[in-house]
């Protein structure tokens, strides 16, 4: 069957750029910072006014209190504790300014323009890591000081300075390290194996699946297996020229990633307990445990943004052996600080985005856990993109399957 061409306005890749950079970039966080944050806030007032303007049209969506009682979460633990962190209101905001583009972009539009951004990035930072050497010594390029070495950017391709050789040509795109960086390309993996069905599919994958393995990062190629397997197990018997692909790419990967010594040691490093690696993975372990700690204190409402992050703060800091203050475990800490409404509605559009385009139970298990792990080896709680995301899986309505030739039928304000 032929795919139809599909075409995308220029200021949507714009919008889209901008979910995506806003936040979690290093340009945005270090040299944008707080205005990036007061920038998205004004959006997303704008957008609650127009939400407001027209409710009538979000009545209409069966799962439209859902989002309400989303809000209502964080309100409510903010009255409790008198919370008058900024972040309070930028989570409200982003969730209105989640919702106006839920009308305006139906769940496959929203997916194909985030293909073809992250591609974009993914090629331009497949360039970069190869000319590594060339972007440090080139003046034109600026180096940020975000902290711990400082970190020389081309802007779509960041390079960490003061790290060790090997893991110098470790690809961490516009993000802050190569971590955050697979979760972004994983999530369009996700879409283009699931969601997104157009011409130029195996250049496309072939130029994510070499971005997430530039990355080197251990999840990043755990998640990409996880992914590429529920596809080659998914019910669909028409695509088995696509299957083959994946198993020869799973092969391909697995064989590079253990025979090649210096990628082996990159990738499992963190395994051995000799390794300073180590920190990496004990960090996310001890992420889960304190926040355990601090739910089991109050499940129901939470702490607040304020009272919570001080907690987890000062009994983090108990563990000398760990990257303190880093809070990796997204849910739990969403849970710690507004409670369990706001978690379990977390969860519920977790699984709805995981499996309302995939076929069959055991594919759709291995799917989720796969963007459990994207949603939750990195801290996305004020992550522009990410709380998106939750909106657009709380507010999907229930489907078998949606592709895009079978778009979810959407209300558009105009």
């Amino acid at each position: 069957m032929k795919i139809k061409k599909i075409e995308f306005k220029l200021y949507e890749y714009l919008i889209m750029t901008i979910l995506i950079m806003a936040t979690d970039s290093i340009v945005f966080r270090t040299v944008f910072h707080p205005y990036n944050y007061y920038f998205l806030t004004v959006v997303g007032a704008i957008c609650a006014m127009l939400v407001l303007g027209n409710l009538h049209i979000f009545s209409q969506k069966n799962k439209f209190p859902l989002a309400l009682f989303f809000a209502f979460s964080i309100i409510v633990t903010s009255l409790i504790y008198l919370d008058t962190d900024f972040f309070v209101v930028y989570k409200i905001l982003v969730i209105a300014l989640g919702l106006y583009l839920f009308v305006k972009w139906d769940i496959s539009k929203l997916a194909n323009i985030y293909v073809s951004v992250i591609v974009f990035i993914a090629l331009f930072s497949i360039i970069g890591t190869l000319a590594n050497r060339l972007i440090i010594s080139n003046p034109i390029f600026p180096t940020l000081n975000d902290g711990e070495y400082g970190t020389k950017t081309a802007f779509f391709y960041n390079i960490r300075l003061g790290w060790t050789q090997l893991v110098y040509y470790r690809n961490q795109g516009p993000f802050w390290e190569p971590g955050a960086f697979q979760a972004y390309l994983n999530l369009a993996v996700f879409f283009k194996l699931f969601l997104v069905k157009r011409n130029l599919k195996n250049l496309e994958f072939l130029i994510l699946i070499t971005a997430v393995f530039s990355t080197l990062s251990t999840t990043g190629i755990i998640v990409l297996c996880l992914l590429i397997l529920a596809r080659g197990i998914n019910n669909d018997k028409s695509d088995w020229k696509f299957k083959t692909i994946n198993v020869v790419t799973i092969v391909t990967i697995l064989g590079i990633s253990l025979f090649n010594s210096n990628i082996n040691e990159q990738l499992f490093s963190k395994f051995n307990n000799s390794s300073s690696s180590v920190i990496s993975s004990e960090t996310r372990k001890e992420s889960i445990i304190t926040n355990m700690k601090i739910i089991s204190q109050n499940p129901f409402t939470g702490f607040g943004i304020t009272n919570g992050s001080g907690l987890y703060n000062k009994i983090s800091s108990l563990n000398k052996d760990i990257d303190q203050n880093v809070n990796t475990s997204t849910l739990l800490y969403s849970w710690s600080i507004f409670g369990i409404v706001y978690a379990l509605l977390s969860l519920y559009a977790y699984m709805k985005l995981s499996t309302a385009f995939v076929k069959g139970i055991l594919p759709k298990i291995i799917v989720l856990i796969a963007i459990l792990i994207i949603t939750n080896t990195e801290d996305w709680t004020y992550s522009v993109w990410f709380n998106v995301l939750l909106i657009y899986g709380i507010m999907m309505p229930s489907v078998k399957r949606i592709n895009s030739n079978e778009v979810i039928p959407i209300t558009k304000i105009s």
